[in-house]
């Protein structure tokens, strides 16, 4: 998000810039794909493309590219092994990464100031971007990212636009704000749900993106399913937890985790149980949440669940 507030900043003020975007990553990579950085004529540097050798010759070919004016888009695939004789990135980490070098000037400023009017409304869209376009078609999508390779002239990126991770923290209290906080770090939207009106750390909360009262007895109806979706229940008591599992552990989401104690999520997946509910059902329950490290306050359990979400979506990742 932050890329293109910063070029849409550098545009209006009148300077050049060039986005480096990771369009696909193999192995182990430092850079994944939809990693972004942004360079300006004064040498002002936003994101990351990974890091390393890698990323400052690509640094050094950006500001050459500015000076010259170029307008190209370049592509550029790396390797990181010096057992190669072509496309050698200069690490030795493994892995390979395609990126797309694309000069942001006034040819291709519009399409910057539609990304970030959409970023700043709410809305979503897709990004493409080919070796010879820079697009952007605002439109509400499932896509995440996709990519396809013939040849170094022959590619084409497309790219969500928009959040494309979505949190529902049931429960307004002290650590749903902190569990708020680390989760907009890592790009959800966060949404903090709670049934008590005119509740202090429901209303004070800086860090989510929607805050909603509702009753837990109906919450069904206000969270969507979807693989992008991340449920969260941590409310004020053992009661409205039961309540709020029961309805929601079905949705067909992307994880469901509870916070508790082991006493009492052991009691509580019994009395799921007991109620008909199968192992099949239940075995979907990440709880308690949080990595185990023997978190206490609201912030060391704040990332303890940031830490297990981490882990389950890079799973498959080398």
């Amino acid at each position: 998000m932050k890329i293109f507030s910063a070029l849409s900043n550098w545009l209006q003020q009148g300077q050049n810039a060039v986005l480096l975007l990771v369009l696909q990553s193999q192995g182990s990579s430092p850079g994944r794909q939809g990693f972004k950085m942004a360079i300006n004529d004064s040498g002002e540097m936003v994101g990351s493309i990974g890091g390393g050798i890698m990323e400052h010759k690509l640094i050094e070919l950006s500001k050459n590219l500015l000076q010259k004016g170029e307008k190209e888009i370049i592509f550029k695939h790396q390797i990181h092994s010096k057992k190669v004789t072509q496309n050698q990135s200069g690490m030795i980490c493994s892995g390979e990464q395609s990126i797309a070098i694309v000069p942001i000037s006034e040819n291709r400023k519009n399409t910057i100031f539609e990304i970030e009017e959409a970023l700043q409304s709410g809305n979503e869209g897709i990004l493409t971007i080919a070796s010879n376009q820079f697009s952007f078609q605002k439109e509400n999508t499932d896509l995440t990212f996709d990519y396809e390779y013939s040849n170094p002239q022959k590619w084409i990126y497309q790219e969500k636009i928009g959040f494309k991770k979505y949190a529902h923290i049931i429960g307004g209290g002290h650590v749903g704000r902190a569990v708020s906080q680390v989760l907009k770090m890592l790009n959800f939207h966060v949404s903090v749900i709670d049934n008590r009106e005119n509740l202090n750390t429901l209303e004070s909360n800086p860090f989510a993106h929607q805050k909603i009262v509702h009753p837990y007895d109906k919450i069904k109806e206000i969270i969507p399913e979807g693989k992008n979706h991340f449920i969260f229940i941590m409310t004020f008591g053992y009661r409205p937890d039961l309540e709020v599992l029961q309805q929601l552990i079905d949705k067909k989401v992307a994880f469901i985790g509870m916070m508790g104690s082991q006493t009492k999520v052991d009691k509580l997946l019994d009395e799921m149980r007991k109620s008909g509910y199968s192992e099949d059902q239940i075995k979907n329950v990440h709880s308690p949440i949080g990595m185990p490290i023997k978190s206490r306050t609201p912030e060391e359990i704040a990332i303890s669940v940031a830490a297990q979400i981490i882990q389950i979506q890079n799973k498959d990742l080398p």
